[in-house]
């Protein structure tokens, strides 16, 4: 129950700093970290829908200069799309 109520509250704080309005701020990045914190947000979603997740993230990436915030909500609006799409899992 405190590792349920953890994730929770990680996932409250980040939609909390996706809905502020933010300046573009372009920044180098690990672009798996960034992959990574939006599946973070979206495992449980992912996980009732009944959809199978595969990650294939190449390990030695060079970092890449972008606004974080707005590629992790991109991210997620594809794999939001994605499940909804395969409403009982997948083919």
């Amino acid at each position: 129950m405190e590792r349920e109520t953890a994730r929770c509250g990680d996932i409250v704080k980040n939609l909390l700093s996706f809905s502020r309005p933010s300046v573009v701020r372009k920044e180098p990045a690990q672009i798996n970290t960034v992959i990574e914190q939006a599946l973070g947000i979206l495992t449980h979603k992912i996980e009732i829908s009944g959809a199978r997740l595969v990650k294939n993230l190449a390990a030695d990436l060079p970092p890449v200069t972008c606004d974080t915030k707005q590629i992790q909500q991109a991210l997620m609006n594809i794999i939001i799309n994605g499940v909804e799409a395969m409403p009982r899992g997948g083919p």
